[in-house]
């Protein structure tokens, strides 16, 4: 086994020591392999990550990253809502025949998705998710909830998808407790509910032989790591978070898809990526020290993950969009 401290941060202090065989002693230590059927994706895969715009395939010219191991897109976006997997088939017979995650909001009602029952009680979602207009968080301990996210694996496992990739599952953060858009009755999200959540999850996922992932979420972590075959994380970096991803990645040699934003708002393509070391390397992390990053497979995208991406190598590559 690789000695974590050695193999991705270094802590300085026996106090921080401590702490983190703490955080380590409280996640099961007896991890069950994964069926053998279900996409084992390595450490420091490459990726490209699109979401809520449809890839245009067939390209007008060439497609590109052309040489990445993964692709993270949008399940209903990219398949009429469920109806045409040529898009996933396009992307899995690209030269560098990379594995497909289809990506899914599992914790948010987004009111423009069409694969809503059409008797969805509207108590079953509530507050709305802060920046981003039409969503609002689910009622995630809903057996109604629920069996829309089996769907969804269900449906990706027919289509094509190597894995699922379910997000918003950290509402617990943001709107912990909620009132339904129906009558105002009342729920709330907490921990075990998401770590509930993700076990089901996980559960449809594995019986349909496909992957599944976890987005953010670092609190349930430790309860989850040897449930989820891969992590996705958006800027631990710059939340100083990272080296909560320690034992996964060294221990458990799980890969962790890493996003940072590192301009915001602002488009990043005008403004170069430059300080890579901060990014892609190592950073300074207060109580932890030194952590080494490298292991993760980092991309640099905008707010709105378009086809816009750059690598920790300066390279910036455009995927096709449709129109």
């Amino acid at each position: 086994m690789v000695n974590l401290l050695s193999a991705l941060v270094n802590f300085p202090g026996s106090a921080s020591i401590a702490n983190t065989a703490k955080q380590l002693s409280e996640a099961p230590q007896s991890p069950s392999p994964p069926p053998s059927n279900i996409t084992q994706f390595p450490v420091g895969a490459s990726w490209q990550i699109v979401l809520h715009q449809r890839l245009a395939v067939p390209p007008s010219g060439d497609f590109q990253p052309d040489f990445v191991n993964v692709w993270d897109i949008d399940l209903l976006e990219n398949t009429e809502g469920g109806a045409d997997n040529t898009t996933i088939l396009f992307l899995k017979n690209l030269p560098s025949h990379p594995k497909v995650i289809c990506y899914f909001s599992a914790g948010s009602y987004e009111n423009w998705r069409l694969d809503w029952p059409t008797d969805f009680d509207n108590d079953n979602y509530g507050s709305p998710l802060k920046g981003w207009d039409g969503e609002y968080w689910l009622d995630i301990g809903s057996e109604a909830v629920q069996e829309v996210m089996f769907n969804r694996i269900r449906m990706a496992a027919e289509l094509g998808c190597d894995a699922v990739d379910p997000d918003n599952v950290d509402g617990y953060g943001e709107a912990p407790e909620n009132k339904g858009n129906r009558t105002g009755k009342p729920f709330t999200l907490t921990q075990d509910k998401t770590v509930d959540f993700l076990e089901k999850l996980a559960k449809v996922a594995h019986e349909n032989s496909i992957a599944i992932g976890l987005k953010n979420a670092l609190e349930v972590l430790p309860r989850l790591q040897n449930v989820v075959n891969f992590a996705v994380n958006e800027q631990c970096v710059e939340n100083k978070e990272c080296s909560s991803y320690s034992s996964f990645v060294s221990d458990l040699g799980k890969p962790v898809f890493h996003i940072e934003y590192p301009n915001g708002d602002d488009q990043p393509e005008t403004i170069p990526i430059r300080d890579t070391e901060k990014w892609c390397r190592t950073y300074e992390e207060d109580g932890v020290g030194t952590v080494n990053i490298s292991k993760l497979s980092t991309v640099f995208k905008d707010m709105e993950l378009d086809g816009w991406v750059e690598y920790c190598d300066g390279k910036e590559f455009r995927t096709s969009l449709a129109p």
